[in-house]
């Protein structure tokens, strides 16, 4: 605009003086008193824009409403407002809008609606405006309000031992394996019940009584599973169907069963640096699933299992638990694999106790390309350092049968 008025000017200019015309350089007059009122006029500024979110928790796949307050109290032109949520979460309208502001202050509401498309803590940044005068000389750019976060829920369908799964399809293993190994430890005597040993019932008390009884025995501590969550960014934390949560569906399954029968289980979430000590009861299942969807969607950052080792290595050397990491063998994870599973062999002294579930996706299980030669190279190293892998292919295994599966391994 202003080279248009400029160029108007000298070329009116230039043919008054040329052709002796009087009135052409009048004209010329016209575009520069506008370039000047053009340089002159303020763009709106003084903007602020106040956000309002639902004040609850927003389940995934639901669409909400945002609203946003905009005022602007000085100069006078357009402003352009732009948001850019998360992309987690899907604009339902363009979240782009053409203000005018008059002379008065500029007070007005524009709303838009967005679909929670995934899960965990999803930041909406702070909203950019940019503000233009009449003429579109001068212009100026900012960000206003504060940056949001909605809490998205984890799909209210997640199984636990609570639901369906594990009680329904059966655990391969002893009933022992599941329970503890007896001890010598006397605790009561108590009715005879199907699948006790022969050698339990005591015969004194069932003479005593008129019915079967037996003796039973303190269980020994039945031990302690860390759970390692490959969170890095690549498995998509927060994206349903993701790598990431997948792994969430299977561990909430085992810490279910596994607290059940007593066992201490700690999390360990890769990418994320999040850690919560081994433990037992109810409260803690909670605790573990929350961690585990709370942070879906947000931040990570790259880390391998070497440098999780690394960063609590005193608390496997004080529980010395049997550990699961959940993942997805691929180059990338390479190095950190090896140099992980090597140093857990030195810190065990013996066969380390690390089983590695590798989840392929709905990928064949084909030898013939060369990412699978490749992941078959890896797997081979890891098991030669005394870890076990199994692979998970959840196009054809659910997590019910693949947590089946893992805890005949590992208990």
């Amino acid at each position: 605009m202003r080279r248009r008025l400029v160029g108007y000017a000298l070329w009116a200019v230039v043919m008054g003086v040329f052709f002796m015309l009087p009135g052409m350089v009048v004209l010329a007059v016209v575009p520069l008193t506008v370039l000047a009122l053009g340089f002159l006029l303020e763009p709106p500024k003084g903007i602020s824009v106040e956000r309002t979110l639902p004040d609850r928790n927003v389940g995934l796949g639901e669409e909400i409403e945002i609203s946003l307050r905009v005022k602007a109290t000085k100069g006078i032109g357009l402003i352009v407002l732009r948001e850019i949520p998360h992309p987690g979460l899907v604009p339902q309208d363009e979240p782009r809008w053409l203000l005018f502001k008059g002379p008065r202050p500029l007070k007005t509401t524009v709303k838009y609606r967005l679909k929670a498309e995934a899960w965990g803590q999803l930041v909406i940044p702070k909203t950019e405006a940019l503000s233009l005068n009449p003429l579109g000389i001068r212009s100026s750019w900012g960000v206003y309000g504060n940056e949001s976060v909605l809490n998205i829920s984890f799909p209210a369908n997640v199984l636990t031992m609570h639901g369906k799964g594990l009680n329904q399809r059966g655990v391969p293993g002893s009933a022992t394996a599941l329970r503890g190994a007896l001890s010598m430890d006397f605790r009561e005597v108590r009715r005879y019940q199907p699948g006790d040993s022969v050698k339990s019932i005591n015969w004194k008390a069932t003479a005593r009584m008129g019915q079967v009884m037996a003796n039973e025995y303190e269980r020994e501590n039945r031990g302690t599973v860390l759970m390692i969550i490959d969170a890095n960014p690549d498995t998509e934390p927060g994206r349903v169907g993701g790598t990431y949560s997948r792994a969430v569906e299977l561990v909430s399954l085992l810490t279910g069963h596994l607290l059940e029968n007593e066992y201490h289980v700690g999390l360990y979430l890769l990418g994320k640096g999040r850690f919560i000590l081994p433990s037992s009861g109810s409260k803690h299942l909670r605790r573990i699933i929350h961690e585990m969807t709370s942070q879906g969607g947000g931040y990570s950052r790259w880390e391998g299992l070497d440098e999780a080792v690394k960063s609590i290595a005193d608390q496997i050397t004080h529980y010395s638990p049997r550990i699961l990491l959940i993942t997805s063998v691929n180059p990338f994870r390479e190095v950190g694999l090896k140099r992980g599973v090597y140093t857990l062999k030195g810190m065990y002294r013996s066969r380390t106790p690390l089983l590695i579930v590798d989840i392929t996706g709905d990928r064949g299980t084909g030898t013939g390309t060369l990412e699978n030669l490749e992941r078959k190279a890896i797997k081979k190293v890891l098991i030669g350092h005394g870890s076990r892998v199994v692979m998970w292919n959840t196009g054809t295994a659910s997590a019910g049968d693949m947590a089946s599966i893992v805890l005949g391994m590992i208990v």
